[in-house]
């Protein structure tokens, strides 16, 4: 049985919405994953919103239902959902909470990285403390 996936993707402008990593190349991105992978992405939340604040109520959205649900998390990469300290820490509890979150960027970049294997928990380590 497939494991059930929401996926989020943002863009900071609308400019970029059409240039750059567009919606739809990350779309593309997260469905080649979702495919490969075995994943069952049940929900999109896209959001065309600046993350540098920290005020996107699609991003909260989606926090609250994962929180509900369990589902696991896909992004296209890191700094689609994480641009502060807030939204670290907020991925960082849907990792202690055993949430399944995954950036493809990553993949098809050469590294399989997973929200939690070693480098992310170290990551959060040094977040207000020393660094490892």
């Amino acid at each position: 049985m497939l494991k059930n996936y929401v996926a989020y993707v943002r863009v900071s402008t609308t400019k970029q919405f059409i240039h750059g990593v567009s919606i739809a190349e990350q779309r593309r991105a997260i469905t080649q994953y979702a495919t490969l992978q075995q994943l069952n992405i049940i929900d999109w939340y896209e959001e065309i919103q600046s993350a540098a604040r920290g005020r996107r109520p699609v991003f909260r959205e989606m926090l609250k239902a994962l929180k509900r649900h369990h589902y696991g998390l896909i992004m296209h990469k890191i700094d689609r959902g994480a641009r502060n300290l807030r939204d670290w820490a907020d991925i960082g509890d849907l990792i202690d909470e055993g949430i399944d979150v995954r950036f493809t960027f990553y993949f098809f970049g050469g590294v399989v990285w997973r929200g939690t294997d070693k480098k992310i928990e170290r990551v959060f380590l040094w977040i207000g403390g020393s660094p490892p």
